[in-house]
């Protein structure tokens, strides 16, 4: 087998470029820095393309615990996943970033300029990223984000930008950190706690060394929809879930429900209903004739989560132009999600994928049979019943570590200025849950009588009917890069700069289940298993051209070869004029490119559930029985949810087949903007970015296989009309007299491979205004404003085979995105304000979204003016104290107005909750 390191001559000839220079006689070395975006070193910090910078002062006004709290507040970045709600992931535990909303896969993540771990288990089983919870983020000194397509500096994935989160490189001492923050509104909410300890000793400049260590600790406290259940709005009640505080009929011990048969012996109750407790429900449970369980006491909102984030590194200066440096990252994490006891809900049926066999399986929840202890009819009864008999065991763990360790080396020699590193990084993430049926076991208790309803069930009984399962997976990159840049010849305006590099990365990914997983023994559980490696090698060069004092032009171009995809070749041009003093313009033409992840080309399969959709052959019905339904008693207004949800918010299996056959995602992209600075300490950035992205790897959502079902046989598995659709049928028969009927049975299953699909488009402007003010003797002043205007948001219509018209402005796609942030220095005071302004949305999707018209809304009682989400306003408030000798302390009050969520009636949160957020901060220096 051929080792990684040797596959591209080309990549050698350029490390080999680099390596010689080492060993010869060093020249005198010239200060510059490397700005994000460029490999090359030089004075001028502006560059063609646009970077914003977020230096430690302004990460502390933030109010952020984390590095997802930080970069949720930079206005380029969209909303993506958080391991808040990773409850039903794949990818449970971990944090994305998502700048531009092309996705977490298209947005390039990296440590002091270099990669870090892809998170061990892939999102939605396909995509992988970095986990950003991994990063401590009082070690980061400032965040450089490049809101530009940067393949051609740094590869695959950065067809958004690049986020480079940049450490503290030199540290002496000791300091202490601790931080909380506690609603002031709802004691339970946003309940955090932080602390940090620095390390650093010697002096790189007298002593030729220093070395830190950084250890920090987070906690976040869980809270239910119970605890926090005065703070929901009553929309939330009104329009998604009418139940929502009220007690579940499915309870322990249960109640009877269903009907007496039409043949019964006695006439008086022959085809009557049937909706009455089990004996031995507490008295306090008894509510509206029917044994109750506060489930709302079991639904999580927000999961607890403990963190251990570690940094190391070291420098060494071995002379004048030479140093060594050494950089360790580990990162210990678990996420514990509690879930509500599982229920008991007769005729329900669940449908998933065996991937194994290749068939779909469906499991019918069983009644109670004639002659179970627990049944005193002389027929089959159905039981709502909640398995609370140790409400503890329903759970799910995601433990995760990752590590990152590399060594290197920079100096200056030959005019060259240069770096390079050795490295091993990796990540590992098992997710542990339980309150998943097993098929078998758990049908084979409840009928031959061994588990008894409401009684005494031993734990081993309780752990083959709820057995645990598990997600297990791990990633492992080693990796060699160099690279340098130096000065070449004298242009009009200075020096012709060049940079290059080489970059081998060997990498390998692996997904699987627990083994009854994979065996499809757990109902309604789908399975993935995907295993593979590649080898990747690349090459880049760079050129900086002052052509004159005024214009200066940039090129790049990167080869990158993957051992399982074809070769990209991708160039980069960018142009910046200066104009007069106080005016520049800037410009970049880019093409990018993702190269198929190992999810996406190794060897297995995936079976899923799909994310909920609305069934175009069944919602309309659902609708029209839920209105009747809702009049109903208390069983039936919780039938009424159920029969609207298996229509209007429908779920069904998929499998997902990795292909050996994929091209890398191609993008094109340009940015054209200008940079003011009409008098002094006011400047004003306006960037206009535009890309388009082809041959994206994804399948036909199902949605849009639904529209086409009919001209498509054989594309959508659908089951029989069920025994609960008739019933449900039934039952609004007498309540209404209406013939309400299913005439197509829920969706089974869809089956997806993956394909170079789909193509995407964002446009818009990035606007920057920063001014500052010398107030004299009240202080200094800076007020400034970040805002993203999106003015085009495109997918791709496979239907059509068009691009999608513009979703700008509807669900989840708002148009503008906006921070305005005062700072008031005066003395050892620090005063400061946020406003983040949020546009508002339409609630529709798409052009297919039906549901979420006007229409649609009127259909579901939704008032017109809630049928959208409003514009949002949140303001904090920030104080900062420095007058205490090496001591910092911090005073952070965010959503100062206890401004409440705004009404969204599509949210997936089970209780929409914000309040008033006190957080403290003390850092002491010694």
């Amino acid at each position: 087998m051929h080792h990684p390191f040797m596959r591209t001559p080309c990549a050698i000839a350029v490390a080999a470029a680099f390596l010689s220079p080492i060993l010869a006689q060093a020249q005198e070395k010239v200060e510059k820095v490397v700005i994000t975006g460029s490999n090359i070193k030089r004075s001028q910090v502006e560059t063609a393309s646009p970077v914003q910078t977020l230096t430690r002062d302004d990460i502390l006004r933030t109010g952020a615990s984390t590095v997802r709290e930080l970069l949720d507040t930079v206005t380029a970045t969209a909303s993506t996943l958080s391991d808040i709600g990773g409850s039903v992931s794949f990818a449970s535990g971990a944090s994305g970033v998502n700048l531009r909303d092309l996705g977490k896969a298209s947005t390039l993540v990296l440590v002091n300029s270099r990669r870090i771990s892809m998170y061990a288990l892939a999102d939605g089983a396909q995509v992988n990223f970095a986990n950003i919870d991994t990063i401590p983020v009082d070690v980061v000194d400032r965040v450089e984000i490049l809101k530009d397509g940067a393949s051609a500096i740094y590869g695959s994935d950065a067809v958004a930008g690049v986020i480079n989160i940049i450490t503290k490189k030199e540290f002496k001492g000791i300091a202490l950190r601790a931080g909380g923050q506690q609603s002031l509104t709802y004691g339970q909410m946003d309940h955090n706690r932080s602390a940090s300890i620095t390390v650093g000793h010697g002096d790189l400049a007298a002593q030729g060394f220093n070395l830190i260590g950084h250890v920090e600790l987070y906690k976040r406290g869980n809270y239910m929809a119970r605890d926090v259940i005065k703070a929901v709005e009553p929309w939330y009640a009104e329009y998604i879930n009418p139940n929502f505080g009220v007690r579940s009929t499915f309870s322990y011990p249960g109640n009877f429900v269903g009907r007496y048969p039409a043949n019964y012996s006695d006439p008086a109750l022959a085809g009557k209903s049937i909706s009455q407790p089990r004996p031995g429900c507490a008295p306090q449970n008894l509510e509206g004739g029917l044994c109750r369980f506060d489930q709302w006491s079991h639904v999580e909102v927000v999961p607890k989560a403990d963190r251990v984030n570690g940094f190391f590194t070291g420098r060494k200066k071995m002379s004048d132009n030479l140093t060594v440096f050494a950089e360790l990252q580990l990162s210990k994490t678990r996420t514990s999600y509690n879930n509500t006891p599982a229920l008991m809900q007769p005729g329900s049926t669940s449908t998933w994928y065996d991937g194994v066999n290749r068939k779909v399986l469906v499991f019918t929840e069983p009644s109670l049979p004639v002659g179970h202890p627990d049944n005193p009819y002389s027929f089959a009864i159905p039981l709502r019943y909640r398995y609370a008999d140790d409400t503890s065991i329903f759970k799910r763990v995601a433990d995760a570590s990752q590590h990152r360790l590399m060594i290197g080396a920079e100096g200056t020699h030959f005019g060259w200025d240069w770096n390079m590193a050795l490295g091993n990084m990796g990540s590992k993430a098992d997710v542990i849950s339980r309150g998943t049926k097993h098929f078998t076991n758990y049908t084979a208790a409840i009928t031959s009588g061994e588990y008894r309803f409401g009684g005494t069930n031993s734990p081993e009984l309780l752990a083959r009917m709820f057995p645990e399962v598990g997600s297990f997976g791990k990633s492992t990159e080693t990796f060699f890069d160099i690279r340098g840049s130096r000065e070449l010849m004298d242009m009009a305006g200075g020096k012709l700069a060049m940079a290059a590099g080489a970059e081998l990365r060997h990498e390998t990914f692996e997904m699987y289940n627990s083994e009854n997983v994979r065996k499809a023994e757990m109902v309604g559980r789908g399975s993935s298993e995907v295993r593979g490696s590649r080898n990747l090698n690349a090459a880049f060069v760079e050129l900086a051209a002052p052509f004159t004092k005024q214009l200066e032009g940039s090129f790049a171009l990167r080869a990158d070869k993957t051992s399982t995809a074809p070769a990209s070749v991708v160039p980069k041009f960018g142009l910046r004029y200066s104009a007069a003093n106080w005016v520049t313009f800037r410009g970049t033409y880019a093409h990018g490119f993702r190269s198929p992840n190992l999810a996406e080309t190794g060897d297995g399969a995936t079976s899923a559930f799909s994310p909920t959709f609305i069934d175009p052959k069944r919602c309309a019905t659902g609708n029209a029985m839920y209105a009747e339904l809702i009049k109903g008693n208390a069983v039936d207004r919780s039938n009424a949810l159920t029969a609207r949800d298996s229509g209007c918010s429908a779920s069904s299996s998929l499998l997902v087949v990795p292909s050996k056959n994929l091209e890398p995602e191609k993008s094109k992209s340009y940015t054209l903007g200008v940079i003011l600075e009409p008098v002094k300490n006011v400047s004003i950035l306006i960037d206009y970015f535009n890309i388009e992205r082809r041959n994206e790897i994804d399948t036909k959502s199902v949605d849009q296989m639904l529209a086409s079902e009919d001209l498509n046989p054989g594309t959508i598995g659908r089951l029989p009309i069920s025994e609960q659709d008739r019933q449900f049928a039934a039952r609004v028969k007498e309540l209404s007299g209406k013939d309400i009927n299913f005439t197509a049975g829920e969706v089974a299953d869809v089956r997806l491979p993956y394909f170079n699909l789909n193509k995407s488009r964002r446009s818009g402007l990035d606007v920057e205004v920063d001014t500052k003010w010398n107030l004299g003797s009240v202080g200094k002043l800076r007020v400034k404003l970040d805002a993203t205007w999106m003015r085009d948001y495109r997918g791709w219509d496979t239907n059509e085979n068009t691009f999608s018209e513009n979703l700008v402005g509807k669900y989840d796609h708002p148009k503008i995105r906006a921070v305005l942030s005062t700072v008031l220095d005066s003395g050892a005071w620090s005063w400061g304000t946020r406003v983040a302004y949020t546009s508002g949305q339409l609630l529709i999707d798409d052009k297919y979204d039906s549901n979420n018209t006007l229409e649609g809304c009127e259909s579901r009682g939704i008032r017109a003016v809630d049928c959208r989400v409003a514009a949002d306003t949140v303001v904090d408030a920030s104080v900062v104290y420095k007058g205490i000798k090496n001591t910092t302390l911090t005073v952070y009050l965010g959503n100062v107005f206890n401004r409440a969520a705004v009404i969204d009636v599509r949210t997936s949160s089970s209780a929409p909750a914000r309040g008033r957020v006190l957080k403290l901060a003390a850092e002491y220096k010694f």
